[in-house]
């Protein structure tokens, strides 16, 4: 047997064996690899109904939202899927999306059914990978910048990180072709506010979100 872990990163095919050479009591888990397909999401969920550390679990896992199985829907069903067998496990859990983009309205919705899910959920954390600066420009001479949009915090900022190279997709001119970047939502603090609030009213034990630009915190009102 091996000696007790505390932290597991691990591909999802070989966590199952870990868990019972180790012991159960796992308090990070993450999963190497990206999750691809509503089966996986299933394999994950009986892992951690395995894992003996109610309300203390944090959970890193990827997902490929460009793959021919991973519709906005069925991640929606995945993430709520997790919930509803480990419904008091998770207490972080940090989602990296890899691949692709996704709308604001497909982000919302996804999180706004999976959220209600996980009792125990203090801190949310959505990631993204940034593509390469320039990427299928036209003119390769022509420098392309982006600032973050500035708006005011809706609830109460712990840091606000820089983005190196912000998330973005271009968008197309007939005129001049591909010119300008604009924001993925992930980077867009004009977008952080609604998904905020919205998020808080279905899951109030919510405390804290992080993007890849921003860190937020609830901030409850005295009196």
């Amino acid at each position: 047997a091996l000696p007790a872990l505390r932290d597991l990163a691990a591909p999802l095919r070989l966590i199952p064996s870990l868990i019972r050479s180790s012991g159960s009591k796992i308090s990070h888990l993450s999963i190497l690899g990206t999750i691809a397909e509503f089966e996986e999401f299933v394999q994950l969920g009986t892992i951690l109904e395995a894992i003996q550390a109610p309300g203390r679990v944090e959970l890193v896992m990827s997902v490929d939202i460009t793959a021919f199985l991973m519709t906005t829907d069925i991640l929606a069903k995945g993430l709520s899927l997790l919930g509803q067998r480990a419904p008091f496990t998770i207490s972080l859990l940090r989602l990296e999306l890899h691949r692709g983009h996704i709308r604001q309205d497909d982000l919302r919705d996804v999180l706004k059914s999976a959220l209600p899910e996980f009792p125990n959920l203090k801190t949310l954390v959505i990631m993204s990978h940034s593509p390469v600066r320039g990427a299928y420009i036209r003119t390769p001479t022509q420098a392309l910048s982006y600032s973050p949009p500035i708006c005011s915090i809706p609830i109460g900022a712990l840091s606000t990180l820089a983005p190196l190279h912000p998330s973005s997709r271009l968008e197309y001119d007939e005129a001049r072709g591909w010119i300008s970047l604009i924001p993925g939502v992930l980077h867009d603090k004009s977008c952080h506010k609604k998904l905020l609030g919205t998020w808080h009213r279905v899951h109030p034990v919510l405390e804290r979100v992080v993007f890849p630009i921003g860190t937020y915190t609830f901030v409850h009102k005295k009196g």
